[in-house]
């Protein structure tokens, strides 16, 4: 038995994963949240680099 570490999830779930190190309860609910939360951050990385580019080729 385990708890969801997705944030504002109270949830136990039965950890029937293969290797035993499963952290969410549900992949529909907080897994796609988890996913959107990466790629944003990841995407928000990406296009500040980007900016900051071309921010220092104009000095």
């Amino acid at each position: 038995m385990r708890a969801c570490q997705g944030p504002n999830c109270g949830w136990l779930f039965l950890d029937q994963s293969r290797g035993g190190h499963r952290r969410l309860c549900s992949d529909k609910t907080c897994g796609s949240h988890a996913r959107v939360r990466k790629f944003r951050a990841v995407q928000a990385d990406f296009w500040d680099r980007i900016v900051r580019r071309e921010i220092s080729s104009l000095c």
